[in-house]
C-alpha cells in the first residue's frame, strides 16, 4: 500500500519487500512483551518465506520503536501522508532481513537474544495457514510478485 503513496527505492522493489501493519497493543509491561512477541512471529515469518525487506510506515513517535528495531529511514527524515491513513503524515521505515541478525547483535544484543536464540512456545506458527492468506491476498492484487 505505501507504494501508491512513494516510489521506493529499486534495490527494495527488486527484491522481495513485504509491508506491515502496525498493530496496537496495551501500554505498560504487558504491552511491550506483547509488541515483542509479535515482532519475533514477524521476522521469523518474513525469514521462512524469503521476504528480503520489511516496510512500515507509523506516525511520531511510535518511529522510535522502530528505530530501536534498527529500521532505516527511508525518507531522511521527511513524511507523506497516505491515503488509506489520513491526516497525519507518517514516516516510512525498512528493515532488510538478511541485516537484520547483525544489526541488532551490534546495537542490542538483548533483542538479538531474544530474537535468535530464545525458544518462545506461545509463538506458534502455522505456516501452511498464512501461506494461504499470502495467497489470497497476491491473487487480489494487481501486483505481480515472485511466488511465495
Amino acid at each position: 500500500m505505501v507504494e501508491s503513496a512513494m516510489r521506493l527505492p529499486p534495490e527494495i522493489t527488486g527484491a522481495n519487500p513485504v509491508e506491515l501493519m502496525r498493530g496496537s497493543v496495551r501500554n505498560g509491561a504487558p504491552g511491550q512483551m506483547v509488541s515483542a512477541s509479535l515482532a519475533k512471529a514477524s521476522f521469523l515469518l518474513c525469514l521462512r518465506f524469503g521476504f528480503s525487506h520489511v516496510i512500515v510506515t507509523c506516525r511520531e513517535p511510535v518511529d522510535l520503536m522502530y528505530r530501536a528495531y534498527q529500521f532505516d529511514d527511508l525518507l531522511a527524515g521527511d513524511m507523506i501522508d497516505l491515503s488509506y491513513s489520513p491526516g497525519v503524515k507518517h514516516k516510512v521505515l525498512c528493515l532488510p532481513i538478511g541485516a537484520a541478525a547483525e544489526r541488532w547483535k551490534t546495537a542490542n544484543p538483548p533483542l538479538f537474544e531474544f530474537m535468535f536464540n530464545s525458544h518462545h512456545p506461545d509463538i506458534d506458527l502455522d505456516h501452511a495457514a498464512v501461506r494461504q492468506q499470502f495467497d489470497e491476498l497476491l491473487a487480489g492484487s494487481d501486483r505481480q510478485s515472485e511466488p511465495i
